[in-house]
């Protein structure tokens, strides 16, 4: 004798009315314990819980309408407490590269500098292409897909939220927050070819000589010199396209979790889940918003800090 018999309809249609709660409940009588319980066919093993009445009403869809709200009551406290343990780690990181920039500018100091330079001239790019995509995957719930640090090369995801981050920052370098960056270059009879230039230009800021700014003329290829032999050339440029294993060139301003919401929202869009792109789009240009924001360079006077 079966111990479960299916119950599959009533005077109430509490059957049908439990079904519209998910298409996979599943009413039985247990004959052995003479009770009503509920199963998940999709759930494995399939019991969920057992009515607590002998009789089947409305009080019985009630009831497992509450206790499938509390489950996911649960399983959202769950996720919250999981993005607090994540958020509170990336305030320690933050504090942590806090600290030692500012140490660095203490050393700085003491060598007699005047000026606080930037957090990259201090310390360095040190965003990595794989910080990026496991802040990613696990907004995307895929992080335990992967072991971050063997990432496969030829990953259909992987490379996909790659392009998105590589259209993410060509945006911000491009549009928003450009990157400078200056070298030596050699003229030759008045002309600097762009191939010349050890990244894509942009947008030129000057060319000086011997701390003397000269005159320049920007043609289709090449720029155009009052100059010949040494000169520095300051200028803007787009960062090449990067892989696993690269680092971002980008402005201090720029945090990895503004190109991490940049990400996701192109990610979303490609994959079509437009309700979900939308959100971290706005994040996106919520945190770009804020990263645009002009700031003074700060001048100390020499010493200040002996003082």
């Amino acid at each position: 004798m079966k111990v479960l018999r299916l119950i599959s309809g009533n005077c109430f249609d509490i059957p049908e009315r439990v079904m519209e709660l998910d298409k996979d409940y599943r009413l039985y009588y247990n004959v052995k314990s003479k009770a009503i319980e509920l199963h998940n066919l999709k759930s494995h093993p399939t019991f969920q819980l057992v009515l607590p009445y002998s009789q089947l009403d409305a009080r019985a869809v009630d009831y497992i309408r509450r206790t499938r709200v509390d489950k996911i009551i649960i399983e959202i406290n769950k996720i919250d407490e999981y993005n607090q343990n994540l958020e509170e780690k990336l305030i320690s990181q933050t504090l942590s590269e806090m600290h030692e920039k500012t140490r660095s500018v203490v050393k700085y100091m003491n060598r007699g500098g005047s000026k606080i330079p930037s957090y990259s001239e201090l310390l360095g790019d040190s965003m990595k292409v794989e910080d990026i995509l496991t802040e990613v995957l696990v907004r995307l719930g895929d992080r335990d897909k992967y072991d971050i640090k063997n990432l496969p090369q030829d990953d259909e995801e992987i490379n996909t939220i790659i392009k998105c981050i590589n259209m993410v920052v060509s945006e911000i370098a491009s549009d928003y927050i450009p990157v400078e960056f200056e070298e030596e270059v050699e003229v030759d009879n008045g002309i600097i070819p762009y191939d010349k230039l050890s990244k894509r230009l942009i947008n030129l800021k000057n060319i000086t000589k011997n701390s003397t700014k000269i005159v320049t003329k920007m043609y289709p290829n090449e720029i155009l010199v009052k100059a010949d032999g040494l000169v520095k050339v300051c200028y803007l440029y787009m960062p090449e396209e990067v892989k696993l294993g690269d680092s971002i060139e980008l402005s201090p301003k720029v945090t990895t979790m503004l190109i991490v919401y940049g990400a996701l929202g192109e990610y979303c869009l490609l994959q079509g889940r437009y309700e979900d792109a939308n959100l971290y789009d706005k994040r996106y240009r919520e945190m770009l918003k804020v990263a645009c924001r002009v700031t003074k360079e700060i001048k100390l006077k020499h010493g200040w800090w002996n003082s």
